[in-house]
């Protein structure tokens, strides 16, 4: 007896080590960190469908800022902008992008779209890294200054008035309606790494379209509005 009380024990004691100190649950934050190796099958918790696109999912976790979106690819997916889901997939860098891939995204729930983090061209261009498959909003001004008829692949070029420039890919808004010249208040979309560099990837609605004689850096949101009465 007495000794099946000291081996019940022992078991107490080891299963209370345990809960102590239990391994927490990955992170996108600790993914986008280099706390994983490539090829480690992760689980993130509880993170939110920002955007989709046919072959995967852009999800976030809170407090939805630096680091803490990433690219999963699943192949196909059904899920949509809001859904609260549970990832499963190996953690990999596809020619330089953060991902996990082979993925599996179970629904947990649903919530509202996380909102894009607000920030300026320049510091979203000087330090890209961070903001790599998140939401964003620039809320300078930009100029179209290259478009896909000379870029080719979709691509086109817009100068901040802030003198930053930034690349824009096409997967979400419609590369051929994009001319030399035209103007834009601000762009929202996802941050993405893709052939080498950092994109913009606006959505469909990601541009308020302005007159190129208004000062977009400092226009309004009403002053945006009423241009389009």
């Amino acid at each position: 007896m007495k000794r099946l009380a000291i081996v019940f024990a022992l078991l107490l004691v080891t299963l209370g080590a345990q809960s102590v100190f239990a391994v927490a649950a990955p992170t996108i934050f600790d993914i986008q960190n280099g706390m994983y190796a490539e090829g480690d099958t992760l689980t993130i918790e509880n993170v939110t469908v920002v955007a989709t696109r046919y072959n995967g999912i852009w999800v976030a976790e809170a407090p939805f800022g630096a680091y803490n979106g990433i690219w999963v690819y699943m192949g196909s997916t059904t899920n949509v902008p809001g859904d609260i889901v549970d990832v499963t997939g190996v953690y990999k860098e596809y020619y330089g992008l953060t991902e996990l891939s082979s993925a599996t995204a179970t629904v947990t729930g649903s919530g509202p779209v996380p909102a894009p983090t607000y920030m300026s061209a320049a510091s979203l261009v000087a330090d890209p890294e961070p903001w790599e498959s998140c939401a964003v909003q620039i809320f300078n001004g930009l100029g179209v200054v290259e478009t896909s008829d000379v870029l080719g692949h979709g691509y086109w070029t817009c100068q901040a008035f802030d003198g930053s420039v930034v690349n824009f890919d096409d997967y979400f808004y419609d590369d051929t309606t994009v001319l030399k010249g035209q103007c834009y208040n601000n762009a929202t979309g996802i941050w993405e790494y893709t052939w080498g560099e950092f994109r913009m990837e606006p959505f469909v609605d990601g541009f308020p379209l302005v007159d190129c004689a208004v000062d977009n850096d400092a226009a309004s949101f009403g002053a945006v509005k009423s241009l389009f009465r």
